[in-house]
Formats: C-alpha cells, structure tokens, sequence
C-alpha cells in the first residue's frame, strides 16, 4: 500500500524510488500468486487425502458385519438428521467417525481404524488450514 501511494504521489520526482516502489508492488504480487498457487495445491492434496480416508472408512464399514452396518446406518441417520435440524451445512464426516470409534457396539478393527485415520486426516488439515490462514 506504501509503495502504491508513492507511486500515485505526483510530488515524488525521485526515479530510483518510483523504479524501487514498482519493483516492491510487482515482488508482492509475484509472491501473492505463488502463495494462491501454493495454498491451492495443498488444499486440493488434503482433499485427496480426506476423500482416500473417507472411502477407505466407507469400503470398511461395507465389510462390517450386518449388524454394525445397521448400527452405523443408524448412527449416520441420526448425525443427518442433527444438521438438518440445525439447519447446519456443515461436513459432519469427522463427528461421525468420532461416534464410530466411541460407539460401545462397533467392533471392526477396519472399520475403527478407518474412522481414526479420517480424524487424523481431517485434523492434520485443519492445522494446516489455520497456519494459511494466520499468514
């Protein structure tokens, strides 16, 4: 902002500073669109990494045993039916899989194991997310 206002400033005759206060604005902007390309990127690699762990926990819980399929569906229901009730368009994906390694019932190592590595998945972005986002 200070070197646009010098640049703009008609009584700054000095070229050195007009040439350093572009050189400044166009550095800046270079660094802007390199950090945009960067977050980008990693965001779109931590979506990998959600959607890898979410269909890793969606192929294990399609291998669990009938009854804990029926306990899930249920389980899945009821989280759903909490958002919409709450009129909340928020991903639920880490609070469900929180109920799933809590849940008494469920007893699939896979299907345990599938939940964990999401929370990690998702926690590990969301770290990552707030450190983007305090720079």
């Amino acid at each position: 902002l200070f070197a646009m206002g010098i640049i703009s400033n008609n009584d700054i005759k000095t070229e050195d500073v007009i040439k350093a206060a572009v050189e400044y604005i166009d550095t800046d902007l270079e660094y802007c669109r390199w950090r945009q390309k960067s977050v980008c990127g990693m965001e779109a690699e931590f979506e990998a990494k959600l959607s890898a762990a979410a269909d890793k926990l969606g192929l294990a819980m399609k291998a669990a045993p009938e009854a804990e399929r029926e306990i899930l569906k249920g389980m899945y229901a009821d989280y759903q039916h909490f958002v919409e009730e709450n009129n909340d368009n928020q991903d639920i994906s880490a609070l469900f899989a929180m109920g799933i390694i809590s849940h008494n019932d469920i007893k699939t190592e896979a299907v345990i194991e599938a939940a964990v590595e999401y929370i990690d998945t998702d926690l590990e972005y969301c770290r990552w997310r707030q450190k983007s986002t305090q720079k």
